[in-house]
C-alpha cells in the first residue's frame, strides 16, 4: 500500500488553484483559496480559521419549474440514505464526530449542504459519507411516503415536507416574498414559484419526478464546497476527490446538462402588474405589511463596487433610528410603520426591496365584524356596527381593502389605497437626493459615517461567524458562475475586492451618491407612482379573518373527504403501505457496521480559542463588581447589568421594563436630541443593544430574568467613549413624550405581528402558565405588554416620568450591578475598568453590591404555586396556524441541576440520545410524518425538562408517539452504550460551539460565573465530567426526571392550533395524558389571554399598594 503521503499528493493533481486571498481586507489573518477539480469539475474554497469548528456548505444551483417543490423535496430525501449507506447512518456518524448533524436549506435558486463538526477529525471521517449522500441518495419510495406525502388509514395527509409547507404556504413573510418574486422576475421565471412546494402541488409529485431532478441537477461540475477552519489541506482535497470519485463510480453525473441559471432571466413583460395585494389569515386585522422590489438596472453580481455602495445607502436610508426613512415613517407621532428594512439581493439578477412591517390597516366591516366573532379586541371601535355577512376571499386587492369605512377612520390615511405611502417614501428620498446632489454638509457626513459603519460592521460579522460571512461572500460566484448576465470572475472576488471598494467610497462626493439613489431607487419608485412600465414592484400584505375562518378545519375536511371517496378498504390498504415504510426506515445498523464507527468525539481533542475569566468583587476602590473576560477579539466589549429581583425598591415600575429597554439606546441623553445621541453612538460603538434577562427576544425573557443589560462594544482605541457612554446611558437618559409615543405604538404593532406565530403564541402561554401575574416573565411578555403599552400611548407624559422613575431606581446606589469587560489584553480591559471605577466613584460614595456575587442560580425562574393561569393543560387558539405545536414540561425533583456538573451532563446526555436525528423520537414522530420534528430537553435555568412537538399533522398520533418513546426508553435501543456515545459526541459539538468566537466566549464565561465558577480552569472541570457519565446514571436520570413528563399531576401542557380544532385538540391532549377534557382549560382567541393577563395582573398589583 502507497503511503498516505504519496496518495495525497496524487490527488492534489486534480486540482487547479482559482485564486486566493491572503491576510488582510480587513478580516485579520484569514487566508482563503479557491480550487477546482479537473476530473469532476467541482469547486472547492478552503478558509484557514481558528478556533474549535469546521464548517462545510455544499451549495448545487438549483431552480423550479412549477409549485411541486422538486429542489425542497431532494432536499428532504437525500438524508434518507444513500446507495452505499443506509438510513441513519449519516446522521449517527454525525453525531458521534462531534457534531450536532447534517443540515440543509433550499431558497429559489440553490440548495446548501451543511453540518459543522468540533475538530477536523469529525469532519474528515463525516465528509465522504455526506457526499455520497447528496451524489447518490437512495431516493427510495418508502422514504418518499413519510418524508414527502401521503394518506394514511384514515384519510389524513401527512408527511414531513407537506406538514413544513402547510405552515409556511399561509404565513405573512413567506406569502409577501412569493408575491414579490412573481412581480420582480415576472411569472414563469424561477423566482416565481415556491421553491419550497405548495401542499396541493406537493400532493401531485412522484418518486420518479424527483429521481429525475436529481440526475439532471446533482452533478459534480454543479456542485462548490466551501470548508472553514483548522484543518490540514492537503488531506480534506485527498478526502474529497476519493469521495467524487466515489460518487462517480457508484452512478453520480459529471456534467449537468440542464445547468440552471445559464440563461438570462426574461426581462419583465409590460402585462406584468406592478401594484398587487394578498391576503393573509389572521384573527388581528390591525396591521400589514407593504413592500417594494425592483431588478436592479444594469448591475450584475461582478458589479462589486455599485453592490457594496448600494448596501451603504440602505444602511444610511435605515439603520438607525435617526435615519431618513425611520424618521419619516417610524419614530412619529402617529407611525406608519413599526419597521422599515432596505436590502440589495444577490440574485442572479440582483434587486432591491423596502419593507414597511405593522403598517395601520383599515379593514372592512365585514373583516372587522369576522375579527369579532375570532374574539380580536382591537377591530370595534366604540359606535360601530356588526356585520355577519362574509364574502368568499381571494388573494386579491379588492378584499380586506374596503373604502367604506367608519367616520371614526375618516381623518385616518388609508396606506393600502392609493398613493399615500408611495408618494411619502418617493418625496423624502427625493429630498435626500437633493440633499445630496447639493453636498449639504451633514447628509454628507452621515453617508460617510454609514461607509466607515459597513467597513467595521463586515469585520465585526466575520469576526461573530465567519463560516456565514464567507458562505454569504462566495456563495453566489458559486452559484451563478455560469450566468451569462455578468463579467467572468475569480469565486473569491467579492471577498478581497469589497473592502478595498467600501474604503474607496469615503472619498465619493454627494453627486455621486445622488446619482446612484436616483438611478436605483427613485427612478422606479417614481415610474410605478405614475403607471409607467419598467417600475417597482408594489406588494401590500392584508390580514384577513375571513380567510382565516375560510381556511380552518380544512385537513379535517380533507380527512372525511378522503374517506367518503376512498372507503374502507382502500383506506386499509395505504394504512398498509405506510406501515410498511415506516418499518422499513426504522431497520438499525447492523453490529458489524456499528463496530466500525470512530471513537466518540473527545474535548481534549479539539483546539480552543484562547480565553480567561476572572471575578474582581465590590470594594471601595472598585466600586462595582467586575468580570473580566479575555478573548482573541479585535475589539472591546462592556456589558453592564443591574439586578432588579423582588428586592428592588423599583418593583412596581417593572412593566416598564420592555420599553425602558427599548429606549434605552436611543432616547435624549444630557439634554442631546436622541435623533443626534443615536448618530454619535452609531458612529463610535461597533454595537450597542440592551435587554432584559440574558438572550431575550421581543417579549420573551431569557435566562435571569431580573437582570437589565446594557451591552457596548468598540474598537480598542476608543475605549474612552466606550466608557462614556455607558456611564451618561445610564444617569443621564431622559424620554421625550414623541419618541414615547412613537416607541409605545411601533412596539404593539410589532407585539401583534409577531403574535401571528404559534409558537411565539406557545412560549407566551406557557410563561402564563408557570408564573405569578407579577413575576418578570409574565409582566414583560407579549399577553401583558399589549393592553399596558396601549395605555402607555394614551397617557404618555405619565409614561415618561414613570421611564424617569426607572431609570432613577436603575442607577441608585442600593441596586446590585455588576460590569463585565472583555478585550484581547489586559491593556485593552484595564482601559475600560479603571476609567469605569473611577466615574462610579465620582457619583457615589459608597460601592454597590456585585449582581454576580448577590445571584442565586435559578432564582425567579421556579414556576410559581399561583401561577396567572391555575390549570395545568391547556389548548389555545392561533388563527392561520394549519398544524399544531405542543409543549409538555415539567420541573424537575432535585434543586437546580445545572449546579451539579455530574447530574446535569448526565440530563443532558439523555435528552440528546432521544432528540437527536434518527434518534428514538425522530424514529417515532418526524419518521412517520406526524410533525416535522419532536425533541426533549434540559432548560437549566427553569430547572425544567421540556417535550415539544412542532408542525405537528396528527395531535394525537404525535403525542402518544412521543410519550411512548419517554416510557419506553429503556427497553429499546435509544440508550444503548452505542446511542449514548453518538449522544456524548454531540454534545463535545455543543460543548464547543459555546466558545467558536469571541462573543460567544463572553456569554459563556457570563454563564460559567453566574453558576459560581470562577475561572476557565473551573469550567473546564465542570464540562469534564461529561466523560464520566455511565448508562446507569442515564437510566437512573430517566426514571427520577423525564418520566414526569408522561404524568400530568406532575406536568403543564399546551398545545396551539387553529381556533376551530381547539376543542378537537384539547379531546386528543386529554386522551394522551389519562384525563377528562373538562381538565383542559380551552381558549379559541388570543383575545381571551389578553384580557385574562392584564386584569389579574391589574387586580394583583391593587392588593399590592
Amino acid at each position: 500500500m502507497a503511503p498516505l503521503g504519496s496518495e495525497n499528493a496524487e490527488r492534489a493533481k486534480e486540482w487547479q488553484q482559482l485564486d486566493c486571498v491572503d491576510s488582510g481586507h480587513g478580516l485579520g489573518d484569514l487566508s482563503v483559496k479557491a480550487l477546482v477539480n479537473t476530473i469532476h469539475g467541482t469547486k472547492v474554497v478552503l478558509a484557514c480559521l481558528g478556533g474549535p469548528l469546521c464548517s462545510v456548505n455544499m451549495f448545487f444551483a438549483t431552480e423550479a419549474s412549477d409549485d411541486k417543490g422538486l429542489p425542497h423535496c431532494l432536499e428532504h430525501l437525500c438524508f434518507m440514505g444513500s446507495q452505499s449507506y443506509q438510513r441513519g447512518y449519516l446522521d449517527l456518524l454525525a453525531t458521534r464526530c462531534g457534531s450536532e448533524g447534517p443540515n440543509a436549506y433550499t431558497e429559489s435558486d440553490h440548495t446548501c449542504y451543511q453540518f459543522e463538526a468540533a475538530g477536523d477529525k469529525g469532519m474528515l471521517a463525516v465528509l465522504p459519507v455526506f457526499i455520497d449522500h447528496v451524489l447518490c441518495p437512495l431516493l427510495s419510495e418508502e422514504a418518499f411516503l413519510t418524508e414527502i406525502y401521503h394518506v394514511n388509514g384514515k384519510g389524513q395527509r401527512q408527511g414531513v415536507v407537506y406538514s413544513e409547507m402547510l405552515g409556511r404556504v399561509t404565513d405573512q413573510e413567506d406569502m409577501l416574498d412569493l408575491e414579490l418574486r412573481k412581480a420582480t422576475f415576472g411569472e414563469g421565471t424561477p423566482y416565481s414559484y415556491e421553491h419550497g412546494g405548495m401542499p396541493a402541488s406537493i400532493m401531485k409529485l412522484t418518486r420518479k419526478e424527483v429521481a429525475d431532478y436529481h440526475k439532471q441537477v446533482y452533478t459534480t461540475d454543479n456542485l462548490s464546497i466551501v470548508v472553514s477552519g483548522c484543518f490540514d489541506e492537503g488531506q480534506l482535497l485527498s478526502v474529497i476527490s476519493a469521495s467524487l470519485s466515489a460518487s462517480v463510480a457508484s452512478g453520480a453525473g459529471q456534467t449537468c446538462v440542464q445547468r440552471p441559471f445559464v440563461s438570462p432571466l426574461p426581462s419583465l413583460p409590460e402585462s406584468c402588474a406592478r401594484r398587487r395585494s394578498i391576503c393573509f389569515p389572521s384573527d388581528d386585522v390591525s396591521v400589514g405589511s407593504v413592500a417594494y422590489s425592483h431588478r436592479l438596472k444594469g448591475v450584475s453580481l461582478s458589479d462589486v463596487d455599485l453592490l457594496a455602495a448600494l448596501d451603504v445607502i440602505s444602511r444610511y436610508l435605515v439603520s438607525l433610528a435617526s435615519s431618513p426613512l425611520e424618521q419619516v415613517f417610524v419614530q412619529c407621532s402617529e407611525p406608519i410603520a413599526s419597521g422599515v428594512s432596505c436590502d440589495v439581493h444577490l440574485t442572479a439578477d440582483p434587486h432591491m426591496t423596502l419593507e414597511f412591517h405593522g403598517v395601520p390597516f383599515r379593514a372592512s366591516p365585514q373583516e372587522r365584524a369576522a375579527a369579532k366573532r375570532m374574539g380580536s379586541p382591537s377591530q370595534e371601535k366604540d359606535g360601530e356596527g356588526e356585520s355577519d355577512e362574509e364574502e368568499d376571499v381571494q388573494n386579491d386587492p379588492e378584499e380586506g381593502v374596503d373604502d367604506d369605512n367608519d367616520s371614526d377612520d375618516e381623518d385616518e390615511p388609508d396606506w393600502f389605497v392609493g398613493d399615500g405611502l408611495l408618494k411619502l417614501l418617493v418625496i423624502e428620498l427625493r429630498r435626500v437626493r437633493d440633499a445630496l446632489q447639493s453636498e449639504e454638509a451633514q447628509v454628507l457626513a452621515d453617508m460617510r459615517r454609514a461607509v466607515q459603519k459597513e467597513i467595521v460592521s463586515r469585520r465585526k460579522a466575520f469576526e461573530d461567524g465567519p463560516s456565514e460571512f464567507l458562505c454569504d461572500a462566495v456563495g453566489s460566484n458559486c452559484i451563478f458562475d455560469k450566468y451569462p448576465c455578468r463579467e467572468k470572475q475569480n469565486l473569491l472576488s467579492a471577498l478581497s475586492g469589497q473592502g478595498e471598494v467600501l474604503s474607496s467610497l469615503e472619498a465619493r462626493a454627494g453627486s455621486w451618491w445622488a446619482e446612484l439613489l436616483d438611478c436605483h431607487l427613485l427612478e422606479p419608485l417614481s415610474a410605478t407612482l405614475v403607471g409607467l412600465p419598467g417600475g417597482t414592484a408594489e406588494v401590500r400584505a392584508c390580514p384577513s379573518s375571513l380567510l382565516a375562518s375560510k381556511s380552518e378545519r380544512q385537513e379535517e375536511i380533507a380527512a372525511k373527504e378522503n374517506k367518503k371517496r376512498l372507503g374502507a378498504k382502500k383506506l386499509k390498504a395505504l394504512q398498509a403501505v405506510v406501515d410498511g415504510a415506516e418499518e422499513a426506515g426504522k431497520i438499525p445498523l447492523s453490529s458489524e457496521t456499528r463496530a466500525l464507527f470512530p471513537p466518540p468525539a473527545s474535548p481534549a481533542g479539539v483546539p480552543d480559542l484562547r480565553w480567561e475569566m476572572k471575578l474582581m468583587a465590590e470594594s471601595p476602590q472598585s466600586p462595582v463588581e467586575v468580570l473580566e473576560v479575555e478573548t482573541s477579539s479585535a475589539f472591546s466589549e462592556l456589558r453592564l447589568s443591574w439586578k432588579l429581583d423582588d428586592s428592588w425598591t423599583g418593583l412596581e415600575l417593572r412593566r416598564y421594563l420592555p420599553l425602558f429597554a427599548e429606549l434605552f439606546c436611543e432616547t435624549n441623553v444630557s439634554g442631546e436630541d436622541y435623533r443626534k445621541v443615536v448618530a454619535r453612538l452609531d458612529h463610535e460603538m461597533v454595537d450597542y443593544s440592551s435587554e432584559i434577562g440574558n438572550g431575550s427576544d421581543l417579549f420573551r425573557v431569557g435566562s435571569h430574568p431580573h437582570l437589565l443589560t446594557l451591552q457596548l462594544s468598540a474598537e480598542p482605541e476608543k475605549a474612552a467613549s466606550l466608557v462614556n457612554w455607558a456611564v451618561e446611558l445610564s444617569h443621564e437618559c431622559d424620554f421625550p413624550q414623541d419618541k414615547v409615543r412613537a416607541t409605545c405604538r411601533r412596539m404593539v404593532a410589532d407585539l401583534k405581528e409577531s403574535m401571528r406565530d404559534a409558537a411565539n403564541v406557545l412560549a407566551q402561554v406557557i410563561t402564563c402558565a408557570l408564573y405569578s401575574p407579577m413575576s418578570p416573565q409574565v409582566q414583560c411578555g407579549a399577553f401583558s405588554q399589549k393592553c399596558f403599552l396601549e395605555s402607555c400611548s394614551r397617557d404618555v407624559a405619565g409614561t415618561c416620568l414613570a421611564l424617569k422613575q426607572l431609570a432613577n431606581a436603575i442607577t441608585k446606589p442600593g441596586t446590585a450591578c455588576t460590569a463585565v469587560v472583555s478585550g484581547s489584553s489586559a491593556e485593552h480591559r484595564g482601559s475600560i475598568v479603571k476609567p469605569l471605577q473611577d466615574a462610579w466613584r465620582k457619583r457615589y460614595a459608597a460601592a454597590r453590591p456585585g449582581a454576580l456575587n448577590m445571584s442565586e442560580w435559578g432564582a425567579g425562574s421556579l414556576p410559581s404555586t399561583t401561577p396567572l393561569l391555575p390549570l395545568r393543560h391547556l389548548v389555545v387558539g392561533c388563527a392561520g396556524s394549519d398544524t399544531s405545536h405542543v409543549q409538555i414540561r415539567t420541573v424537575l425533583p432535585d434543586p437546580q441541576v445545572a449546579l451539579d456538573a455530574k447530574k446535569s451532563w448526565t440530563l443532558r446526555l439523555l435528552c440528546e440520545a432521544l432528540s437527536m436525528m434518527e434518534g428514538p423520537l425522530s424514529q417515532a414522530v418526524r419518521g412517520k410524518g406526524l410533525a416535522y420534528g419532536a425533541s426533549v430537553g434540559f432548560s437549566p435555568y427553569d430547572n425544567a425538562v421540556v417535550l415539544e412537538l412542532w408542525e405537528c399533522t396528527n395531535l394525537r398520533k404525535g403525542l402518544e408517539a412521543a410519550l411512548s418513546v419517554l416510557r419506553d426508553a429503556i427497553t429499546g435501543d435509544g440508550l444503548s452504550p452505542f446511542q449514548l456515545d453518538n449522544a456524548r459526541g454531540s454534545l463535545v459539538f455543543q460543548l464547543k460551539g459555546k466558545r467558536a468566537t469571541p462573543t460567544d466566549i463572553v456569554d459563556a464565561a457570563v454563564g460559567s460565573a453566574s453558576r459560581g465558577l470562577r475561572s476557565a480552569a473551573e469550567t473546564e472541570a465542570c464540562e469534564s465530567q461529561l466523560s464520566a457519565v455511565t448508562r446507569d446514571d442515564v437510566l437512573a436520570a430517566h426514571a427520577r426526571y423525564v418520566l414526569p413528563l408522561c404524568d400530568p399531576s406532575r406536568s403543564i401542557a399546551c398545545v396551539v392550533c387553529e381556533p376551530a380544532e381547539c376543542k378537537a385538540k384539547a379531546k386528543g391532549l386529554a386522551a394522551c395524558l389519562g384525563l377528562k377534557s373538562s381538565q383542559v382549560l380551552v381558549k379559541e382567541t388570543l383575545a381571551d389571554c389578553y384580557e385574562i393577563v392584564d386584569s389579574r395582573i391589574r387586580s394583583c398589583a391593587k392588593l399590592a399598594e
